[in-house]
C-alpha cells in the first residue's frame, strides 16, 4: 500500500501539474491584446499624416541671360518662357507697347545697378502660369508684392514654404473661418494650391526693390516721364 500510496500522490501531483499547465495557457493566450495594440500604433501614426505637406514651389528655368529686362534682342524674353501661353497671348499687344519696352529697360538698369528687387524674376508672373485666363473662378487682388527677403512669389498674399504666414494672410484665414465654420486654416502661407483651382491672386504692383535701404515700387503700366527717361515710382 505504501508504494502504492507513493504512486497515487505522485499521479494526483502529475495530472495537477498537468491540469495547471492547461489552465495557465489560455490565460496567457490574451492574443487579441497584441493584436489590438498595433492596430492603435497604426491610427497613432496616421495622425501626423492629416496635416498635409506643402509641396515645393515651382519655378519655371529661364534661358540663360535672361532676367527682369529680357533680353536686348527680347525684351519679352522673360515673359514668354514664364508665363503662361494663353495670358501672353492675350497680353502680347500691351506688353510690346514703347512703355512697357522702357518699363523693361528701366528694370534691366536698376539691376545691373546692384538692386535687390522682389520677386525673383523667375516668379514675377506666377500668378499667370499658376491660373491660365480660361481656368479663373476667382479674382483676389492686392496691393504689391511683400517686402522682405524670400516671401514675395508672383502671387498676392502668399509665401513660400517654410515662411511664416503673413498678418494679411492671416486676417484672410481669420475672415474664412467666420464665414465658414468648417474651414481649418493652413499653418503655412503657401497658395499655389488656390492658384492651381482657378484662384488668381494677382498685384496691382508685380515689382518691387530695395535700393538704398528705400522700399520702390515700379508699377505695371505706369506713365513714363519725358519720353520714358524716368518712370514714377511710388515710394
Amino acid at each position: 500500500f505504501d508504494i502504492a500510496d507513493d504512486d497515487l500522490i505522485k499521479a494526483v501531483q502529475h495530472s495537477e501539474n498537468a491540469d495547471t499547465k492547461l489552465e495557465s495557457k489560455p490565460v496567457s493566450k490574451p492574443s487579441p491584446k497584441p493584436d489590438s495594440k498595433p492596430a492603435a500604433k497604426l491610427t497613432s501614426q496616421k495622425t501626423p499624416q492629416k496635416t498635409p505637406k506643402v509641396p515645393p514651389m515651382t519655378i519655371p528655368t529661364l534661358p540663360s541671360g535672361v532676367s527682369y529686362g529680357g533680353l536686348r534682342d527680347d525684351r519679352l524674353a522673360l515673359e514668354r518662357a514664364s508665363m503662361d501661353p494663353e495670358w501672353f497671348s492675350r497680353l502680347a499687344s500691351a506688353m510690346r507697347s514703347d512703355t512697357f519696352t522702357r518699363l523693361k529697360e528701366f528694370l534691366e538698369r536698376e539691376e545691373q545697378a546692384g538692386k535687390v528687387i522682389y520677386p525673383p524674376a523667375p516668379l514675377i508672373h506666377s500668378w499667370s502660369r499658376l491660373t491660365p485666363l480660361s481656368k479663373i473662378k476667382v479674382v483676389i487682388v492686392g496691393q504689391d508684392p511683400y517686402h522682405q527677403p524670400g516671401q514675395a512669389c508672383g502671387l498676392s498674399f502668399s509665401v513660400p514654404p517654410g515662411k511664416a504666414v503673413p498678418a494679411s494672410l492671416q486676417n484672410i484665414y481669420k475672415e474664412l473661418s467666420d464665414e465658414f465654420p468648417g474651414f481649418v486654416p493652413p499653418r503655412h502661407g503657401c497658395l499655389e494650391g488656390w492658384a492651381r483651382q482657378g484662384v488668381l491672386m494677382l498685384n496691382a504692383c508685380l515689382v518691387r526693390f530695395c535700393a538704398d535701404r528705400r522700399l520702390v515700387q515700379a508699377r505695371l503700366g505706369l506713365t513714363m516721364e519725358k519720353a520714358g527717361s524716368r518712370l514714377r515710382v511710388k515710394s
